[in-house]
């Protein structure tokens, strides 16, 4: 079957044609064809089959098209749905455009190679397949009319290559009348102009060329304000001196050619300032060698347009020509150096029949014709060094820009690798190619534009090219279509300009292997990854990973991020580069593969995580064994883990994040197992928000999916996250406790079950139900101890140590505190350390034994700091502050300025509230009632927001004495009846007692009614 666009659109097949009933079908199909290969999302299609009188179709009615449009073709494999839309999947040559589009370039890179009559073939072959304009009738659609403009204009190009070839080939005659109607159709192409004056020229009409040339001046000035351009102008001024180089047939005239082979360079060329500085002043001609610089960088980065903008800077340095080649080096067939040569040899003024055949020979001969010359080469897009190496000159009076998307490292010279722009150098490339006045009014959604375009220059000139085709359209639109469409990569075409065609160059050029390693890391929603990660989803030896995406960074389709603290290679993947990564996964692996990938990566992450976990310097809640496979592999690599908190510092990030994924996928036992891992990590660095997100997407998983473990310990260790984050909610993490307690008894997972028996507990200790609270968490001792579990033991003798303080009851505190010590200490937890540590230092100093609790308290701060612990160092700085407080120590307020300084930073809201509570015993102490008021009101607001009630209760007896020795007696009686309701309810009876006395001695007493 074959489809025809270059004309009317039409069906062929075994040379009979097929009817397409109805014009909405045809529009279908048009749209499909154009965009073959492609997946175009059912939104654009409906919009693009609006009709005004019926308005917009339905989801429905475009499925009901693609099945009449399927029907009709007699075939269900053309048209393919892939979500969000449909594709076209035809065969290379099924297509006339395509075929047309293959001709042409290798008709283009005949003739750039001197291949004239080969390209003219090619060429005439090419214009043969148009019958006339491409899809004839059905410009009313706006993607079918920008494709028809696109096909018309690559036309033209093709036609005046062919033109080239022929006037090459001594074809003037036959030229001019076709010539002449060209440029009555294009009056302002000035290619087209400088053709027909030559063929003019030629054949001995030198008026009439000359003549074609003013009115090409005075058209210019009329319409666009402009003079010619610098061929036109040269041109004219060599007929008007009648140089021998325009004689094709002269070769003694042609020795002394000048070349001016540079494209045109960009008017809005934007940024590489510091570049262009280094460039320009590595090729300035001197020395005893040819200078050469080498610029590198992924497709689209850039590269041609600087090579070219820096080679018109420096013609004044190079006047006796610049030589220039495109040498295909991403292409199936990179032109080969010795075509190169005989091209660059014809324009250095060699006759073809002098030109040797061989390649040594044609490089001695280029490099004696550049002997005495001051010629810039630049040398755009190499395959690599051996093509580029025959090319080079041996002058120093030479220079030489060279460009490829692989480094050249194998040549002596200036290697330069190009970035992406950064955000002010994305924005200001915009508003040049959109209005700088229009971007600037929109500042925020030009930002997003540059964001959502990766600050890639090619991206970012597309998505300006759009806006400047619309001029009404709102930036903010824009934003949304490379948002909400199914891929970026959609949104970013234009004409023959494609960030995707771009990409799809360097994976091309990748051997198989190297392929499918993109195509399955760019699936992985990560912010980087080590070697060990590509080892995994492969199943490969981690040295083999290191080869695979070496090669990925040689191509640029990978970057190096940096080395992290473990000494591993970090690497990521552009944004744009990773979503066509995805396509290709998605249009290359089956879903199983993608999955087994997947899945295999999880187990890598989670080996490790499990190996670096039992290192970190904190007690976890009981491990419950998944079904995930760990891959094998990553236990070879242990000794990444051997510092477990460097470790889990590099990686959190990226378990978090495929944690999320995994869950996003379905895949919940993986998902539940990598935020398992995670849970103690996050409570020992405070990332609390990040921990309950992972948690919550891992519990919807394993709920939907009907798994009861994964419900069970997400449940559990989301409660331990909202009772471990200050300010949490109450509700919230006692229904967690509960459901979990109920799920891991029937499961029977007893030392889970402790885990979740302990956090209830803590829950009604945080209520103030102290007698509900110390028999459950006395039922959580005997259960972790029956299974063993003894991070279990020390959690429920903390809890059970908190509770006899708040009642007051000191040498049962400090007993706990005391067993909680040594436990802490054989189980190696230096956090569980400190928490101890602390609490008995709480106890002496309420104790009175200034010296001991001071001890405790500069103990756990040394732990602390050593183990990385902030928030617990901050929790210890609050109460020494406290204690020296309570001394008067000269030292306390510096103390207590520290905890509240680390507490606002890594906000921590009990530390802050802590610190506050003993800046205000300073203040007090000193005299200064109204900011001891002030420094205690705020603490009361805290402790009110976090529910700390002992806390609270605490705050709000000092609160009273404040009040009371600024003059504010009715205030401080509300505070102490507060505080009186608080102590009862916690069943601290020392503290009412004193309570009644303080409210009994301001003329106060408390009556039935304020209990």
């Amino acid at each position: 079957m074959e489809f025809r666009i270059l004309g009317p659109l039409e069906l062929a097949v075994d040379g009979g044609q097929i009817g397409l009933p109805g014009r909405k079908m045809q529009r279908l199909l048009a749209i499909l064809l154009c965009r073959a290969g492609s997946v175009v999302s059912a939104d654009q299609l409906i919009e693009a089959l609006r009709d005004e009188r019926q308005g917009r179709m339905s989801r429905k009615a475009l499925q009901i098209q693609v099945h009449r449009l399927r029907k009709a073709l007699g075939r269900n494999d053309v048209i393919s749905y892939r979500p969000p839309g449909y594709i076209a999947i035809l065969a290379p040559s099924a297509l006339d455009a395509h075929r047309f589009e293959a001709l042409a370039a290798d008709g283009r890179n005949m003739l750039a190679a001197g291949d004239c009559e080969r390209a003219r073939d090619v060429l005439r072959q090419a214009l043969a397949l148009w019958r006339g304009q491409p899809l004839a009738g059905l410009h009313d659609v706006e993607p079918l009319r920008d494709e028809a403009t696109r096909l018309t204009e690559l036309h033209l190009s093709a036609t005046r290559d062919r033109i080239d070839a022929e006037l090459q080939l001594g074809l003037h005659t036959e030229l001019v009348a076709e010539l002449r109607t060209l440029v009555d159709e294009h009056p302002l192409r000035e290619h087209l102009r400088t053709q027909l004056m030559l063929a003019l020229y030629r054949c001995g009409r030198q008026a009439e060329a000359l003549e074609v040339c003013r009115e090409g001046r005075r058209l210019l000035l009329d319409e666009l304000g402009v003079d010619p351009g610098p061929e036109l102008r040269q041109l004219e001024l060599a007929m008007l001196a009648g140089d021998p180089a325009l004689d094709p047939w002269n070769p003694t005239a042609r020795q002394e050619a000048v070349a001016a082979q540079l494209p045109h360079d960009i008017a809005d060329f934007t940024g590489r300032e510091e570049i262009i500085d280094r460039v320009t002043g590595s090729l300035a001609p001197g020395g005893t060698a040819v200078s050469i610089v080498m610029l590198a960088g992924r497709g689209g980065i850039g590269k041609t347009a600087l090579a070219v903008h820096v080679a018109h800077l420096l013609r004044p340095s190079f006047p006796d020509g610049q030589l220039y080649v495109n040498l295909a080096g991403t292409a199936e067939e990179p032109l080969d150096p010795a075509r190169v040569l005989g091209r660059f040899l014809r324009a250095l003024g060699v006759d073809s029949s002098a030109i040797p055949t061989g390649i040594d020979e044609r490089a001695e001969l280029y490099r004696q014709r550049l002997a005495a010359r001051r010629v810039l080469v630049v040398l755009d897009d190499a395959a690599g060094e051996a093509q580029v190496r025959p090319l080079l000159p041996g002058s120093a009076s030479c220079a030489v820009i060279a460009t490829s998307r692989t480094p050249l490292t194998g040549l002596a010279g200036q290697h330069v690798i190009l970035d992406e722009f950064d955000a002010d150098e994305a924005v200001q490339l915009l508003g040049r190619i959109a209005g700088q006045q229009r971007v600037a009014a929109q500042s925020a959604s030009a930002a997003e534009i540059s964001r959502l375009c990766g600050h890639l220059p090619l991206a970012i000139r597309i998505a300006g090219a759009r806006l400047a085709n619309r001029p009404r359209l709102p930036l903010s639109e824009l934003v949304e279509r490379l948002t909400e469409a199914g891929s970026r990569l959609d949104v970013l075409v234009l004409g023959d300009m494609g960030v995707r065609a771009c990409f799809a160059l360097s994976y091309r050029a990748l051997p198989d292997g190297v392929q499918r390693a993109f195509r399955l890391l760019g699936t992985l929603d990560v912010p980087d990854f080590a070697a060990w990660v590509p080892a995994a989803m492969l199943d490969v030896t981690v040295g083999q990973a290191v080869s695979l995406t070496d090669t990925l960074v040689d191509a640029q389709l990978l970057d190096v991020t940096r080395v992290d603290s473990t000494g591993q290679v970090r690497y990521r993947f552009h944004d744009l580069v990773q979503d066509y990564a995805q396509e290709r996964a998605a249009a290359e692996e089956s879903a199983a593969a993608r999955v087994d990938a997947f899945t295999r990566a999880c187990g890598a992450w989670l080996a490790l995580a499990e190996s670096a976990g039992r290192g970190l310097p904190c007690t976890r809640l009981a491990p419950v064994s998944g079904t995930t496979p760990r891959w094998a592999g990553a236990l070879e690599h242990d000794a990444l883990a051997s510092n477990a908190l460097a470790w889990f510092d590099e990686e959190h990030q990226s378990l978090l994040s495929i944690a999320a994924q995994a869950a996003r996928l379905g895949l919940e036992g993986p998902a539940w197992e990598l935020a398992d891992s995670l849970q103690a990590f996050c409570e020992l660095r405070d990332l609390y928000d990040e921990g309950l997100h992972v948690h919550r997407l891992a519990l919807e998983a394993c709920e939907l999916a009907g798994d009861a473990r994964g419900t069970a310990v997400m449940l559990r260790n989301l409660a331990g996250l909202w009772t471990a984050k200050p300010g949490s909610s109450r509700d919230q993490r006692r229904e967690y406790a509960q459901r979990a307690l109920a799920m891991l008894r029937r499961l029977g997972e007893r030392a889970a079950e402790a885990d979740a028996l302990c956090l209830c507990g803590d829950s009604y200790r945080v209520d103030g139900d102290h007698r509900l609270a110390l028999s459950t968490l006395y039922e959580a001792v005997d259960t972790a101890s029956a299974a063993g579990h003894r991070p279990g033991v020390l959690h429920a003798w903390q809890q059970i140590a908190g509770i006899h303080r708040a009642q007051g009851r000191y040498e049962e505190c400090a007993a706990y505190a005391e067993k909680c010590i040594g436990l802490a200490g054989e189980l190696g937890s230096s956090r569980d350390l400190g928490v101890s540590l602390m609490l008995l230092g709480i106890i002496r100093r309420e104790q009175g034994e200034v010296i001991h609790a001071e001890a405790c308290f500069q103990e756990g701060i040394t732990i602390c700091e050593a183990s990385g612990d902030h928030a617990q160092k901050a929790y210890l700085l609050a109460h020494l502050g406290q204690l020296y407080a309570g001394q008067r120590h000269p030292a306390a307020r510096q103390t207590l300025e520290r905890a509240a300084s680390l507490s606002r930073r890594r906000n921590l809201t009990f530390g802050l509230a802590l610190s506050l509570h003993g800046l205000g015993e300073v203040d007090f102490a000193e005299g200064a009632h109204t900011a001891a008021v002030d420094r205690f009101g705020e603490a009361v607001r805290l402790w009110r927001d976090s529910g700390y009630r002992f806390a609270l209760a605490r705050t709000l007896k000092r609160l009273g004495s404040a009040l009371a020795a600024k003059g504010s007696g009715k205030e401080a009686v509300a505070a102490w009846l507060e505080a009186h309701v608080l102590y009862e309810e916690l069943n601290n009876p020392a503290e009412v007692r004193e309570l009644a006395q303080l409210l009994e001695a301001s003329g106060a007493p408390i009556s039935a009614s304020s209990r």
